[in-house]
């Protein structure tokens, strides 16, 4: 049975849930095709030829091998101490939920990165039960102790947009407190064309909430806050 992701690990798992058409794991449109259907319709009639609008279709469904691929770009700092631990539960939950089409890689950070490695190889991996389960481990190893130091995402996201075999189509970013300002001119440098969507999620702090909203909205991403409460309530 597959679980219901519910708080935090349905939040890590929006940027599986983006609408539209589909980008496959090969970086091509999902249709594998271009799409005629919106190209106008031209009609003889006595008076000349009548152009009609084009119609939008609706999207096509994805294929069966469509996939996402995504990253985790995790805050781990001084202040996350408290909610480290949940905060490894639900990002196991959220991997654990992706479909093996999927590709996923994670990047812990307080002013530096911390990067997932499977095998020796820090790359997007491929969703296996094998990977999973590495990943699982890895994130245990990541203990509520280290969290320690400033919070600055910037390597981290840096890392995340030129990580092996991206970039991803959607960074989920997450964190408890303020960071640089310099954050936004990084990303806007770092993503140019918009085609790599940004999720942010802010957990029981609102310090950072103006910039992550910006950051979800220039990205064409969502915003979500979690409080405590909820945070509580998932466990």
């Amino acid at each position: 049975m597959t679980r219901k992701l519910v708080g935090f690990a349905a939040a890590l798992a929006i940027g599986l849930l983006i609408s539209g058409i589909v980008t496959g794991c090969n970086g091509t449109d999902s249709s594998g095709s271009a799409d005629r259907s919106a190209e106008p319709d031209v009609s003889a009639s006595p008076v000349g030829p009548v152009v009609k609008p084009p119609v939008e279709p609706p999207p096509p469904p994805p294929p069966a091998d469509a996939c996402q691929e995504i990253v985790y770009v995790i805050d781990k700092s001084g202040s996350m101490f408290d909610k480290f631990a949940y905060v490894q539960y639900e990002l196991k939950e959220a991997i654990a939920g992706l479909e093996s089409t999927d590709q996923f890689h994670v990047i812990f950070f307080t002013d530096r990165a911390f990067e997932l490695s499977i095998n020796g190889e820090v790359r997007l991996h491929e969703a296996t039960t094998a990977a999973k389960s590495a990943a699982a481990d890895w994130i245990d190893r990541q203990v509520g102790g280290s969290a320690s130091g400033i919070t600055d995402p910037r390597e981290a996201l840096e890392r995340a947009f030129k990580v092996a075999g991206g970039p991803p189509d959607v960074i989920v970013f997450l964190t408890d407190g303020l960071f640089p300002a310099g954050t936004e001119q990084t990303i806007r440098r770092l993503n140019p064309g918009r085609k790599v969507r940004i999720d942010t999620i802010a957990l029981v702090n609102r310090d950072s909430e103006d910039q992550l909203k910006r950051i979800a909205v220039d990205n064409g991403g969502k915003y979500m806050f979690i409080s405590e409460s909820e945070l509580k309530q998932d466990h």
